[in-house]
């Protein structure tokens, strides 16, 4: 997936990192010199970094926001977020924007604008990520700088498996099952819990080990 981050600061570095990490494509937009002298020292050479007003349509465009899965406005500003991410939809046609509130009395103008204001920065990882992640392993929202992450996954969803209990898992050594949604119902995994065919199962796992805990809750 494609993202374009606008913001260079301490949460837009943070962000870009974090989706890296994951296997995403970054391209940066920041205004200030010094702030993308910093950015060019810290994040690899294959981020796209754009000097520049992340709220004009130019600049966007020079970080390929024309072809972005999503549009990630989070600077320190949130009149500058709202623009960034109105002028990303009205002029490149961006189909999920993103953007960082950092005034809880804006939340409402963020979503009277249809856009998805987010507080932290670990949320708005969590979000992206689901873009891809959702109907296999759903990430709900990564912890310590994207190594990390609580995940949920049907347990069975390939069909035929038997109930089974944490033990009988071919789980990744450092996965904790956290606990069980079943119906209304919300069950905490101890050793001998049973986990059934349909079970919503949430984890605590480390990012690289989620192809190995997706291949052990099929069943």
């Amino acid at each position: 997936m494609y993202v374009v981050v606008v913001g260079g600061g301490k949460v837009g570095s943070y962000l870009a990192q974090s989706l890296l990490a994951r296997g995403h494509d970054v391209a940066v937009i920041e205004q200030r010199p010094h702030v993308v002298e910093r950015l060019a020292l810290e994040l690899p050479s294959r981020v796209l970094i754009i000097q520049g007003d992340g709220c004009d349509d130019g600049c966007q465009a020079d970080a390929g926001a024309a072809h972005c899965q999503v549009f990630a406005a989070v600077s320190g500003e949130d009149t500058d977020n709202l623009v960034a991410c109105q002028v990303a939809r009205a002029v490149h046609r961006v189909q999920r924007v993103v953007a960082r509130v950092n005034s809880p009395k804006n939340e409402r103008i963020f979503a009277a604008m249809d856009i998805e204001a987010i507080s932290s920065t670990n949320l708005i990882v969590g979000m992206i990520d689901q873009e891809v992640t959702a109907g296999e392993i759903r990430t709900l929202i990564s912890l310590s700088r994207g190594d990390l992450a609580i995940v949920q996954m049907t347990y069975g969803q390939e069909g035929g498996s038997a109930s089974a209990h944490p033990a009988e898992l071919d789980l990744p050594a450092t996965c904790v099952l956290v606990a069980l949604v079943r119906g209304e119902e919300v069950i905490p995994v101890r050793g001998g819990t049973e986990i059934r065919p349909g079970d919503q199962v949430i984890a605590l796992t480390r990012i690289q080990d989620e192809a190995t805990l997706k291949k052990a809750l099929r069943g």
